[in-house]
């Protein structure tokens, strides 16, 4: 009979734990244990109840050229956020210019906290209703990292209130609605075709709980 319950969970652990217990993150004292809590502490800091005061710098240790050059990256990205830039570096003058693709912290992505706001598709209003499902599905589908998603409304109850968005708008070119390399590499597919396509999902697999 095959066992169960914590005793079938730790039979099947065992022998990754005996493979963890080798690893040096199982070392409190090693380079790589105090480099990861490190890291830890500063995804908590950046993911706490104040995202506005993250920390100035992080003090990473480092071992290896990878660690070095994470370094380099999150404290020039906390510079930005923080407004302590002097001589920006070409990775922070990337990062100003599109911090809504190349901002590493979610959390103080511009459109993602436009988006969260409380008149947004995600406030407690809208949240788990096809209206609200539609229009965040229309910001990360379509809209994201746009001029459009920062100038527009955030709501499209149906696919008319869309299109009547989009016309005042007339005189702009696509790319003002769609930003196809929006997430890096180019994607083809990614459309302002595809707002009717999920309104026309939710008609037949409603969000509304």
């Amino acid at each position: 009979m095959r066992p169960t319950g914590e005793k079938h969970s730790t039979a099947g652990l065992r022998p990754v734990l005996q493979k963890l217990s080798c690893h040096p993150l199982s070392k409190p004292s090693s380079q790589e244990a105090r480099i990861l809590e490190q890291i830890a502490y500063l995804v908590s800091s950046i993911r706490s109840d104040s995202p506005t005061t993250p920390p100035q710098r992080v003090e990473l240790l480092s071992i290896e050229t990878g660690y070095t050059q994470m370094k380099y990256l999150i404290d020039g990205a906390l510079e930005v956020h923080n407004h302590t830039v002097k001589a920006p570096t070409k990775w922070q003058l990337a990062l100003m210019k599109d911090p809504n693709r190349l901002c590493p912290f979610r959390e103080f992505i511009p459109s993602r906290n436009l988006f969260c706001a409380e008149d947004g598709p995600f406030s407690k209003q809208h949240a788990h209703t096809d209206v609200g499902a539609l229009s965040a599905l229309t910001w990360r589908g379509v809209t994201f990292g746009t001029k459009f998603s920062e100038v527009e409304i955030k709501i499209f109850p149906t696919v008319k209130d869309w299109d009547q968005a989009r016309e005042r708008h007339s005189e702009e070119p696509d790319s003002f609605f769609c930003n196809q390399q929006a997430y890096g590499q180019h994607c083809e597919g990614r459309g302002v075709s595809l707002v009717a396509e999920y309104a026309e999902a939710l008609t037949t697999n409603s969000w509304a709980t």
